[in-house]
């Protein structure tokens, strides 16, 4: 038998309180999200940070959706080492495997006991949060950057029971916006929700900015196995890790008109 996913029990604590609580909505929100994270950035944790403050509201803006929520949940999900590989391969950048952005991820979410890793898919993982939670009501938002939205027109079919959330992104908001409007999907009944525009930190700035930096590394195979007592020269997995290494000590970047300055973030010092 499968063991049960760690963001169970990052999230008992939480889930437990909310059950056993008297009063007060049962009804979590589940904002879920699948990207190839190589690596995972700051962008990427403020977009659940804003899906969540949108759900829930704050003292100067009423939550969007129609329910009143007793809690968010935030799960990042991964796409698999073939289709990131091929993705860089094709940018002549190397790639980080599953599991070192898996580890990575979960990093950057340790200071958020309401965000994890999500290592099933996305309307899997809000099946297992149901069955051990079964006096709770959960209801699943995906998240998508605008960009992203443009591309698949993933307006189309939201309903209360399809429900997304997308994130606005210079030069796409207002393309969302109007295609939605298009299609008649309406904006107001907290099914199809448009955020604001996100400061534009994207993977791609940081590994161009990394490569700029440390130069390019031998690219990650999937196909080789992890070596053991090797010297990382002749050991491509080895060398991978040391990517990773280097992502976990630059993983903060600020823009700055066109400049990417790299920024140590404190928290990933741990995993060295």
């Amino acid at each position: 038998m499968a063991d049960a996913p760690a963001f169970l029990t990052k999230f008992a604590p939480i889930l437990d309180e909310l059950q056993d609580r008297e009063e007060g909505s049962k009804i979590v929100a589940v904002v879920t999200m699948t990207g190839s994270c190589c690596p995972i950035t700051d962008a990427h944790c403020m977009a659940f940070d804003c899906a969540r403050e949108l759900l829930l509201g704050t003292d100067e803006r009423r939550p969007v959706a129609p329910e009143t929520f007793g809690e968010v949940l935030g799960l990042l999900s991964l796409n698999g080492d073939k289709h990131v590989g091929e993705k860089l391969r094709m940018k002549g950048l190397p790639a980080i495997s599953y599991w070192d952005r898996a580890e990575l991820t979960t990093l950057a979410t340790s200071e958020r006991p309401w965000m994890d890793f999500n290592p099933l898919r996305e309307p899997h993982a809000v099946q297992a949060l149901q069955h051990r939670w079964v006096n709770l009501r959960f209801i699943r938002y995906a998240l998508n950057g605008a960009d992203d939205v443009c591309k698949f027109q993933k307006w189309r079919g939201c309903t209360e029971r399809r429900r997304s959330i997308t994130m606005g992104r210079p030069g796409f908001t207002k393309q969302v916006i109007d295609g939605a409007r298009r299609h008649g999907v309406p904006l107001d009944t907290g099914y199809f929700i448009v955020g604001p525009e996100l400061p534009d930190i994207s993977s791609t700035a940081v590994r161009q900015a990394l490569q700029e930096e440390h130069g390019n590394q031998p690219e990650y195979d999937p196909t080789v196995e992890p070596c053991k007592k090797q010297d990382s020269s002749s050991c491509p997995v080895m060398f991978q890790q040391q990517i990773v290494l280097i992502c976990i000590d630059n993983i903060d970047v600020t823009p700055c008109g066109h400049h990417v300055d790299i920024i140590p973030h404190e928290s990933y010092k741990s995993w060295r």
